[in-house]
């Protein structure tokens, strides 16, 4: 998964960044909209714990969880050039997430 950084890495990153802490700034979206790696780990961050909880409450797994999640940062890596509001990513992450542990239930029920 592309994972949030340490604290104190994250800390470091963010201060050298001009987006400051993980907060998702106008600069930060039109910078991941034009493909920066940091605006993206930015996003990871801000998004990442609260799509996992609701990702592990569907599944229950710990591991597909984490693919569920690493999947949907993902797909919105490869639609990056159309995120342009921080309610449309979240609305993504979490539809694509959904659908995500929608497929996963199916799998496991059928086991």
């Amino acid at each position: 998964m592309a994972a949030c950084p340490g604290s104190t890495q994250r800390f470091n990153i963010m201060k050298e960044s001009s987006f400051p802490g993980s907060a998702l700034t106008e600069e930060c979206l039109q910078h991941f909209q034009k493909g920066s790696n940091l605006a993206y780990i930015t996003i990871v961050c801000h998004f990442s714990k609260p799509l996992g909880s609701f990702v592990s409450r569907f599944t229950g797994n710990a591991t597909a969880t984490a693919e569920i999640v690493e999947d949907s940062f993902n797909k919105l890596w490869l639609r990056h050039e159309i995120m342009c509001t921080a309610a449309g990513i979240e609305a993504f992450l979490f539809t694509v997430a959904r659908h995500g542990c929608l497929l996963y239930q199916q799998q496991y029920n059928h086991h």
